[in-house]
């Protein structure tokens, strides 16, 4: 099975590469600073979702041509996804490695999510980074006042809060235009997007908070979670739960739930 997942995975990245170019999805990203931000509606090509934190952050890679911009996506894609995979053993590492291809060619972020979670336990402070790009998939917090345990609760609502300020002061123009897209494309959270066969975030992320609430002795469920209640669901998504073989090595140090 991971030979065939490793075939399929370079396969689509192939694929997906000749249809829609190499780092699709980090056009995006590139594309932000360099036409209006918040035009393209969910599910359409180019279309930015994330906060103006995000794009903020990468304005200075921005400035490169996008075929250098994106080819530092897909290293630190590829980069992220070796280090989480690196308490697997031998050839199944090398073979995971090859079916996130998908991931590593898109340039999304799910790879760096994935980190996110893993670490998330011991710095709580990183959920600030899901929060301001796929907000849904901020589920560290959740699991952590599931568990009762409010101080990285504490920890990572005052992280979010303090960068999301310092970028409003420096630009509110962007903000009240991204809290506008959020408004108008509020629909779609309702319907499939990214997959026509799986159903919107609005009905995925009840079945992730039941899972937290199941799994809340087990910090390993949180990036099967997070998976569930990405907005915009695809086969790359499933590249946070390489965060799982990390989280297991924490997860016998966890503190019980209360």
């Amino acid at each position: 099975m991971p030979r065939i997942a490793a075939a399929a995975g370079v396969g689509y990245a192939v694929l997906a590469s000749v249809y829609a170019g190499f780092g699709w999805d980090a056009h995006a990203y590139w594309s932000a600073w360099h036409g209006p931000m918040y035009s393209a509606a969910p599910g359409q090509p180019g279309a930015f979702l994330y906060s103006p934190v995000f794009a903020e952050f990468l304005w200075p890679l921005a400035q490169l041509p996008f075929w250098l911009f994106s080819l530092v996506f897909s290293v630190a894609s590829a980069v992220s996804i070796w280090w989480l995979l690196k308490p697997v053993q031998g050839e199944l590492r090398w073979l995971l490695l090859l079916a996130a291809a998908p991931e590593i060619a898109s340039g999304n972020v799910f790879a760096e999510l994935g980190v996110v979670a893993a670490l998330g336990v011991r710095f709580p402070a990183l959920w600030a980074v899901a929060a301001l790009t796929k907000p849904s998939v901020c589920l560290g917090p959740v699991w952590s006042a599931l568990r009762r345990d409010w101080r990285p609760v504490a920890i990572a609502v005052c992280a979010t809060a303090l960068v999301a300020g310092v970028s409003y002061l420096a630009a509110p123009g962007q903000w009240h235009a991204w809290l506008g897209f959020l408004r108008r494309n509020g629909s779609a959270a309702s319907g499939a997007v990214g997959s026509p066969l799986v159903p919107g975030v609005l009905f995925r992320l009840p079945i992730s908070l039941a899972l937290l609430w199941w799994g809340r002795r087990r910090p390993d469920v949180v990036p099967v979670a997070m998976m569930l209640a990405t907005p915009v669901f695809g086969i790359s998504a499933a590249v946070m739960l390489f965060a799982i073989p990390r989280l297991r090595l924490v997860g016998s140090r966890t503190a019980p739930a209360r």
